[in-house]
């Protein structure tokens, strides 16, 4: 599969800002694998209030019921793109922010998802709305061929309340990967 850096990010921020105006679905109460046929994973315990939304077999959102944010999941098996996302993820960010017109990257920090390192992007944009929202793009290489996304869409007024949901949210995504993978 070989697609440009930014198309994934098109369809999942669409898809995140159409959850942001009206969400929906059922909430699990056990933990969620996703993609189902990957062997790079997510799997996911819903925090309170927050819904599961299937996109296509390799995007889902995250979504509380007070659409207040979201959190756009992928999983790109693509030896190609997992090796520019390790070695210049500044260039792979960047791609996925201009591909839905979201504002030049604000900041960047290396940190750490679900216990892999990764590259942290932050930016805002206008949903189509009008609306400002906070945009933080957290890259990860996984195995040497597939690149996970996790990318929160939030109001840039959020409550501490809301804070602490999302942050919740975040803390129940685990990124399940091969033994041996780096």
């Amino acid at each position: 599969m070989n697609r440009q850096p930014g198309q994934s990010l098109v369809r999942l921020i669409a898809a995140c800002l159409l959850s942001l105006l009206a969400t929906g679905g059922a909430a699990f109460a056990d933990p969620i694998r996703f993609p189902q046929d990957s062997d790079v994973a997510f799997f996911i315990q819903l925090a309170s209030g927050w819904q599961f939304q299937p996109g296509d077999p390799k995007n889902a959102n995250l979504a509380p019921a007070d659409s207040s944010s979201n959190i756009a999941l992928t999983i790109l098996e693509d030896p190609d793109q997992a090796k520019l996302v390790k070695d210049d993820p500044q260039t792979f960010a960047r791609a996925q922010l201009d591909s839905v017109h979201a504002q030049p990257i604000s900041g960047h920090d290396v940190g750490v998802f679900s216990g892999l390192r990764g590259d942290v992007f932050y930016s805002r944009m206008t949903n189509p709305s009008g609306t400002v929202v906070n945009l933080k793009v957290i890259l990860l290489s996984v195995a040497r061929r597939y690149v996970v996304m996790v990318v929160t869409i939030a109001l840039t007024d959020l409550t501490d309340r809301q804070r602490r949901s999302l942050d919740a949210a975040l803390q129940g995504i685990v990124v399940g990967r091969p033994l041996g993978a780096d």
